[in-house]
């Protein structure tokens, strides 16, 4: 019996796959598609610069302005996400200071990131020395984490002592 165009079970399979992203595996969610599972999650991280650039702005997911980031002046400094729960990582994309409008030369240089099921232990999954972009995209083999960590060690192409990230998205 066909179901008509406004029934429940019509519109979820008119859904588009790519809506349909996350699947349930040993109790932990995949990622399938371009899901940001730092988005809008908590986030903190090393003394920010300003009372306006918390960690919070490197997941809100906006880059509306060059005061929509993180900044800290610690070195080296560092932005952690809780994701929630622990979910399967195959991608990190970083919008540096560049992608905000901001000098170029400001761009992120070298940095890590680091994983971590339960917030204590770490592992390194991403290493970058020499990062010129405005956006870097880093993807790696998928690593099961609830938490991600975001490692600064040279903040800026020039001498310019401030870390500046956008976005810190997680896929």
């Amino acid at each position: 019996m066909p179901k008509s165009p406004g029934s429940k079970l019509a519109r979820f399979l008119a859904l588009p796959t790519a809506c349909m992203a996350l699947s349930l595996s040993m109790g932990v969610a995949h990622a399938d598609t371009g899901i940001d599972f730092a988005l809008h999650r908590p986030a903190n991280g090393s003394p920010v610069c300003k009372a306006s650039e918390p960690a919070s702005n490197a997941v809100d997911g906006t880059l509306s302005s060059v005061l929509d980031k993180f900044c800290s002046l610690a070195r080296p400094a560092w932005l952690r996400v809780d994701l929630g729960q622990v979910r399967q990582i195959r991608e990190f994309t970083i919008r540096h200071a560049g992608a905000g409008g901001e000098l170029r030369s400001w761009n992120t240089r070298a940095f890590e990131i680091l994983v971590s099921r339960d917030g204590s232990h770490w592992r390194r999954v991403v290493e970058v020395v020499d990062n010129t972009a405005d956006v870097s995209h880093h993807p790696v083999a998928p690593v099961d984490a609830r938490y991600v960590k975001l490692v600064v060690h040279v903040p800026a192409q020039d001498r310019d002592p401030a870390t500046r990230i956008f976005e810190l998205e997680v896929r």
